[in-house]
C-alpha cells in the first residue's frame, strides 16, 4: 500500500512518463514498414522502456502479457497510442498493477 504523498508523487510523473512512452511507441511504429513481427517489436519496445521506469522506482519487473492486456483496452480507439502509453505510464510508475 502506497501512501497518500507516495501516490501524488507518482501522479506529478504521469504526465512526463506517458509522454515518454508515446515517443517509444512512435519510434517502434515507424518500424512496421520494415519489418514483419511489428506486433511483437512495439510491444517489446514498451515492454522494455516500462521495465526501466519501474527498475528505477524498485518496482517489480512488468511483463509482455502486461503490456498486451493494457494493449487490449487501447485497440480500436481513435487514439490508440495516447491512451496505451498513458496506461502503460500507470504500469510504469506503480499507480496499476502488474500482474
Amino acid at each position: 500500500m502506497i501512501t497518500e504523498y507516495e501516490r501524488r508523487a507518482r501522479l506529478n510523473d504521469l504526465e512526463p512518463m506517458r509522454d515518454r512512452l508515446l515517443r517509444v511507441l512512435h519510434d517502434a511504429m515507424e518500424e512496421r514498414p520494415n519489418r514483419t513481427d511489428w506486433i511483437e517489436y512495439e510491444r517489446d519496445q514498451m515492454t522494455a522502456a516500462v521495465n526501466h521506469a519501474r527498475f528505477t522506482r524498485g518496482l517489480q519487473a512488468a511483463t509482455a502479457d502486461d503490456i498486451r492486456t493494457i494493449e487490449d483496452t487501447a485497440v480500436g480507439h481513435s487514439d490508440y497510442a495516447a491512451k496505451l502509453a498513458l496506461r502503460c505510464a500507470e504500469l510504469a510508475l506503480g499507480i496499476r498493477a502488474a500482474r
